[in-house]
């Protein structure tokens, strides 16, 4: 589509990172899933066909890029994707092999579990063959045992941290995420006293909870924005990003002050673009995104049945498109807009108790937060130039307009 005043113009996609789900099956059985793994009917696997398929397609689509820039990344998604199996694994490290010859590209393997089946021998696989691990851990058992419980609703917690332990044993690094509800939100010392205890944590992820079908208030804005600005405070008060990385931080830190290059990894989110991390499910199905309903509106199509470039120019891609770069008008004005590029695609159109306004469900919280990261920043810069000027004495006078943290009126109001 030609749009060059659109939030995100479509034709400069590149699509090189997909959620694959292994299995819509999950020992767990997490009170806020948004998969439908909690359903007790239709469990599948993915077939090894299917994944056949998956990377062929993107293998192709990825002749049209230069060389140096033929790479897919997969994040083997669930359900729990270790209920397949380290052979299931194996299949896959084999065929990304062959394909990696025949097609000249390479590939990245990531994998999302609850961490309650890693063993020895899983985590001698992952770290052998150079997956990246994300555990799902909501915290401390207290916390972590509100929303994420087993089968039998009793605990899980014991068993993600002995996972948990073996990647440490090993020094294998991995990273968390974390699920912010109404329920916990106000425990944010506790979830991040409890990760910076892990030697080998990358990572935090902090994400709000959220209904994708729209009918289920998770979390609602005030206490979203209560969270991150305590837990930014506590964050920076513990050392920040050299204590601890936390990714949203960081993101808005580099965004905030334009640091972020070509091909610095940062949030699709906060860099307003939508649908090039996409999902497909165990039967072979495209979306655009994992948190996007899985409805006939935003169906794609089959890797069975459709080619990627016809799946790319489908009629609800399209559509989706369009109304992705549908804005509000509120948002195109706002002070943080270049920052926070209207918020994320599934909280603008799916989330409940909100008008059909293409807004940001968090929107509030969004703003609360960005405007206390741009004056942390600022302040940061005067003390900055505050010991520069002791030591070396005073800088040259910059030139007008050139100052990234010049507050307006209307920041130094909303703050």
């Amino acid at each position: 589509m030609n749009c060059p005043n659109c939030l995100f113009n479509f034709k400069d996609a590149k699509y090189r990172f997909v959620l694959i789900s292994v299995t819509n099956n999950c020992n767990n059985s997490c009170d806020y899933c948004y998969l439908g793994c909690n359903n007790k009917i239709n469990k599948k696997n993915i077939s090894m066909d299917t994944i056949k398929k998956i990377l062929e397609a993107y293998c192709l689509y990825l002749q049209d890029f230069p060389k140096e820039e033929r790479f897919l990344t997969i994040i083997w998604h669930g359900g729990e994707p270790l209920i397949a199996g380290t052979e299931f694994y194996e299949k896959i490290l084999k065929l990304q092999k062959e394909y990696a010859k025949k097609f000249d590209v390479s590939f990245n393997n990531g994998i999302e579990t609850n961490g309650t089946l890693l063993t020895e021998e899983w985590a001698d696989f992952l770290s052998q063959n150079h997956f990246q691990i994300g555990i799902s851990l909501d915290g401390p058992k207290f916390i972590h045992d509100i929303h994420r419980r087993g089968k039998d609703n009793l605990s899980s917690f014991s068993k993600t941290l002995r996972g948990i332990e073996i990647l440490e044993h090993k020094r294998i690094p991995f990273s968390v995420i974390s699920v912010i509800t109404n329920k916990n939100h106000q425990y944010y010392k506790e979830m991040l006293d409890y990760f910076i205890s892990f030697k080998y944590l990358r990572y935090a992820d902090f994400l709000p909870g959220y209904d994708p079908n729209g009918q289920i208030e998770y979390l609602n804005p005030e206490n979203y924005g209560n969270f991150l600005a305590s837990l930014f405070d506590y964050w920076i008060s513990l050392g920040g990003s050299k204590k601890i990385q936390i990714r949203y931080f960081d993101d808005l830190i580099l965004k905030i002050s334009n640091q972020v290059k070509k091909n610095t990894p940062i949030g699709c989110e906060i860099m307003g673009k939508c649908g090039e991390i996409q999902y497909v499910n165990e039967d072979g199905q495209l979306y655009p995104c994992v948190t996007l309903p899985q409805s006939p509106e935003l169906f794609m199509g089959n890797f069975h049945k459709n080619s990627f470039n016809e799946m790319l120019k489908s009629k609800n891609y399209l559509n989706f498109q369009n109304k992705f770069n549908d804005l509000h008008s509120d948002c195109q004005s706002c002070n943080i807009y270049s920052i926070c590029k209207g918020g994320c695609a599934t909280r603008r159109f799916y989330h409940p108790n909100k008008r059909s306004d293409s807004k940001d469900y968090f929107c509030l919280a969004r703003k609360r937060i960005i405007n206390k990261i741009k004056k942390y920043l600022r302040r940061q810069t005067k003390m900055e130039d505050e010991i520069n000027t002791f030591v070396r004495g005073p800088k040259p006078e910059k030139e007008e307009g050139k100052n990234t943290f010049v507050r307006s009126p209307k920041e130094e109001n909303e703050e």
